[in-house]
């Protein structure tokens, strides 16, 4: 606070999630310049509106009876007896901050990491007094990051660790940690305030790691099998991935536009490994959902997984598909699990940038853009990953039942039969 004061150069902060440097360091500036400066301006934005106008001015609007007569605070609005105005929005429309002079301008952007860096270029041509920067630590890219690292001698930086900050309590930290481990992009960036940098790049899963894995494998522990099935569209692998235990045993993947004959061959591999059918986990998204209807018709009802609903973990996942990529990339990272020495499946898994929401939830790349990068689509990871998180969630026990190889499900003939009438059916014509 007191080298924004100064105003020698713009400050950033990146600080740890619940740091609490909106409520502790933004607020009191904006009130302290709208006070200290008569007609003044202060302008706040942040990576979407809702951050603004929710957390920043929420905390503001706290304040409004401790001010005194004259003072009006709106939902991202405030005027002080003064004429001193300080405002709150969110915009990717860089012209739109051009408008903003002032002798005594002062700017505040709330989690930099998300603002693109057409937004911080606007804001240098409003030649603003004052400039505070802050985050939690995302990756490498962007002007944020370039204040710590290859911007930092026109800054005036500072970074807060949660073992900064008393309230966050050092047996909460210590669980986290042992939760996620140490060098996990989470606990980098939530605890210890650091970037991640992968090559200037931060991916989901660590081509070291897969490395490291690979050469120095767990033992091996025995379960009940269980499959993940990622079907496929346009062109694209099926994809089943079986996990015994903690090793991922195998992966069959194939080509084949006529849906009916794919689940069919589906169905044959499944019970070809005598996997029950309660472990069974299958892609409902897009040709997967009418797939999976199908097989539910003929009697197998596959636990179905649609990666863009909501994470078990809201806080920090922004959907299902990002949990389960991050938790089986913990998983590998740790060496608690053993791969498949698959080359293809090897550069899927390492391919894969790791992004935020504007929020800060991590969140994977998406496949457009892995597609605008002359790659295609992660078919053997998703599902790979996607078997080894769900077997590491539910191990050998799904509903209570505890699952014993003589109680092991296939399907009978007559079943087959059904799905083969059934699927002729919800098929034609596509």
């Amino acid at each position: 606070m007191w080298d924004v004061a100064m105003a020698d150069k713009p400050v950033a902060l990146r600080a740890a999630n619940g740091s609490g440097k909106t409520q502790n360091v933004a607020a009191p500036l904006i009130l302290w310049h709208c006070a200290c400066f008569p007609n003044s301006q202060v302008v706040t934005t942040a990576g979407v509106y809702r951050q603004v106008k929710e957390q920043l001015w929420g905390c503001l609007r706290s304040h409004k009876d401790k001010l005194g007569a004259g003072w009006s605070i709106n939902q991202t609005d405030i005027t002080a007896p003064n004429g001193s105005r300080a405002v709150g929005f969110s915009t990717e429309d860089s012209g739109k901050f051009e408008g903003w002079h002032n002798d005594h301008l002062m700017m505040i952007v709330d989690e930099g990491k998300s603002v693109s860096d057409d937004i911080y270029m606007a804001i240098e041509r409003c030649q603003p007094e004052r400039l505070l920067v802050m985050s939690s630590a995302g990756t490498t890219v962007g002007e944020f990051a370039n204040a710590f690292l290859t911007r930092k001698s026109f800054y005036s930086t500072h970074t807060v660790t949660s073992y900064d900050c008393p309230h966050l309590g050092s047996e909460w930290i210590s669980t986290q940690i042992e939760k996620w481990g140490r060098t996990h992009p989470l606990i980098r960036s939530m605890i210890f305030s650091e970037f991640i940098d992968d090559g200037g790049v931060g991916y989901v899963v660590a081509r070291a790691d897969i490395v490291n894995c690979l050469e120095e494998p767990p033992k091996a522990t025995d379960g009940v099998p269980l499959v993940f099935i990622d079907w496929a569209a346009g062109g694209d692998e099926n994809v089943m991935a079986f996990v015994r235990g903690n090793k991922l045993t195998e992966m069959v993947c194939w080509r084949d536009k006529d849906t009916m004959a794919a689940a069919g061959r589906a169905i044959a591999e499944i019970n070809k490994r005598k996997v029950p059918l309660d472990r069974v986990w299958a892609d409902d998204g897009g040709l997967g959902h009418p797939i999976n209807d199908a097989l539910a018709t003929a009697g197998v009802s596959v636990r179905r997984v649609l990666n863009n609903s909501k994470s078990y973990d809201q806080q920090h996942y922004a959907n299902l598909g990002a949990e389960l990529w991050y938790d089986a990339a913990r998983l590998i990272q740790r060496k608690e699990v053993i791969l498949l020495d698959d080359e293809t499946l090897i550069e899927q898994m390492a391919s894969r940038r790791s992004t935020y929401t504007a929020l800060g939830k991590l969140a994977l790349e998406k496949k457009e853009d892995m597609r605008n990068r002359g790659l295609g689509s992660p078919d053997r990871a998703d599902a790979a990953l996607s078997a080894i998180s769900i077997a590491h969630r539910v191990g050998n026990v799904y509903d209570g039942v505890v699952f014993a190889e003589e109680d092991e499900d296939t399907l009978s003939d007559d079943q087959l039969a059904v799905l083969e009438e059934t699927m002729s059916g919800s098929f034609a014509g596509l």
